[in-house]
């Protein structure tokens, strides 16, 4: 499998794509590609195991957290659950049934305009 690096476009002004270290586009081809499985290191999210509700963009900001609330101590084990942050979607709401607080919707971009 073959890594390959996403190429990120913003618009010009006149209407072409100009590439942008943070641009909101992409290429079709360049999220569409296999890529390579992720390591350990590549994860940008993590729980620990017992309150999954909490989530820490790093190891540091998890322990951090634990150590001002005083539940640290040397020796201490965590099993820690973690993830790598997926591109961000736009989602276009197609209904909404007030009376049972569901709602329907389209995703209207996925992968082709990346925010951050």
């Amino acid at each position: 499998m073959i890594e390959q690096e996403i190429t990120r476009f913003d618009m010009d002004m006149d209407g072409s794509m100009e590439p942008s270290e943070h641009g909101q586009w992409v290429r079709y081809e360049d999220v569409t590609q296999p890529r390579k499985p992720l390591k350990d290191e590549d994860a940008d999210m993590f729980w620990n195991r017992d309150d999954g509700e909490t989530c820490h963009g790093s190891i540091e900001e998890f322990l951090n957290d634990e150590i001002c609330q005083g539940f640290v101590e040397a020796g201490a084990e965590f099993t820690m659950m973690r993830a790598k942050k997926l591109s961000d979607m736009r989602i276009k709401i197609t209904s909404v049934d007030e009376e049972n607080c569901e709602a329907k919707y389209e995703i209207i971009e996925a992968a082709h305009c990346v925010k951050e």
